[in-house]
């Protein structure tokens, strides 16, 4: 799974450095990954995890060595969390 978001991640940042090479604008590449993010994780986006994996579908996982059992919402929200933190507010 975490494999999944850094690399969900890494495609959100190379939408911001690609329009911040473009446009040269910081402001401008910052909303472009917001409006990518916003259109990939809202309800029926690529990104809607809970509605690929499920609710209340449990999953098996792996953290630390440990088996851990998650339900399929609870993907959706660790997913939209972790994305999400790659979006500080611009200075």
């Amino acid at each position: 799974m975490i494999e999944m978001c850094r690399a969900n991640v890494n495609e959100l940042n190379g939408i911001y450095l690609s329009t911040l090479i473009i446009n040269g604008n910081a402001a401008l590449a910052y909303s472009a990954k917001v409006a990518y993010w916003t259109s990939k994780v809202r309800e029926g986006g690529d990104w809607d995890y809970k509605r690929i994996y499920g609710w209340n579908k449990l999953y098996k996982i792996v953290v630390d060595g440990k088996i851990e059992y998650i339900h399929g919402e609870d993907i959706g929200n660790i997913h939209y969390g972790y994305t999400g933190r790659s979006l500080p507010l611009p200075a």
